[in-house]
């Protein structure tokens, strides 16, 4: 009798473990980390060395997964579906640059975020939690993104904290991360905080 209760909580717990897994795939369309489904939003990024000390930031306007402007180190580059420029304030004067290659940022985006489901590990899913005196749900995973193409790829550790009430992303934690030009994985740490607004804007370039 003992052996067949071992043999039936045994088969009970990969139940658990895949439902936290579904749970946080199905983030990726239709729920949290499904970038479409975000209102305007600054997200402010800054970069942590393992013992906590600051290593650097950028900030990020966004409205659109193809309309966003990033500010770093005094520089800012604007984008605008499949157009690019770059300048030395958010008022410019913006220079146009061109891309390298073609690149379509909405297709890229649908087909990265179905490489990380694919490749979703470590899934934990970790209840409520207090953050900056918010409560919050925490879910824990690891995945990567892969394009067979050209070789390309980058993935981390990722915590993430969402809003019940809204289903939005408050914070995005990524540790251990890695990409085809850094295939270590990182010692430092990334914290991503994003604050809603539906009123923001990005400059139109002449």
């Amino acid at each position: 009798m003992r052996a067949i209760l071992s043999v039936l909580l045994l088969a009970a717990l990969p139940a658990h473990a895949d439902d936290c897994r579904d749970r946080i795939a199905g983030m990726f369309f239709g729920g949290a980390l499904d970038p479409t489904l975000r209102p305007p939003y600054h997200l402010t990024v800054n970069t942590l060395k393992a013992d906590g000390s600051y290593v650097h930031s950028y900030d990020v306007t966004w409205l659109a997964v193809d309309q966003a402007m990033t500010a770093s180190n005094g520089m800012y580059s604007l984008m605008r579906g499949e157009k690019a420029w770059l300048a030395n304030s958010p008022d410019g004067p913006w220079t146009f640059s061109p891309p390298a290659e073609p690149f379509d940022s909405v297709n890229r985006d649908i087909a990265q975020r179905r490489q990380m489901v694919a490749n979703l590990s470590d899934t934990s899913c970790d209840g409520m939690y207090t953050l900056d005196g918010k409560t919050v749900e925490r879910f824990v995973y690891r995945t990567m993104t892969r394009d067979d193409s050209n070789g390309t790829y980058f993935g981390a550790l990722n915590t993430i904290y969402v809003d019940p009430e809204t289903n939005l992303l408050v914070r995005l934690d990524d540790a251990e991360f890695v990409a085809h030009y850094a295939p270590q994985p990182s010692p430092d740490r990334n914290i991503m905080q994003y604050t809603y607004d539906p009123a923001l804007t990005l400059p139109q370039p002449q």
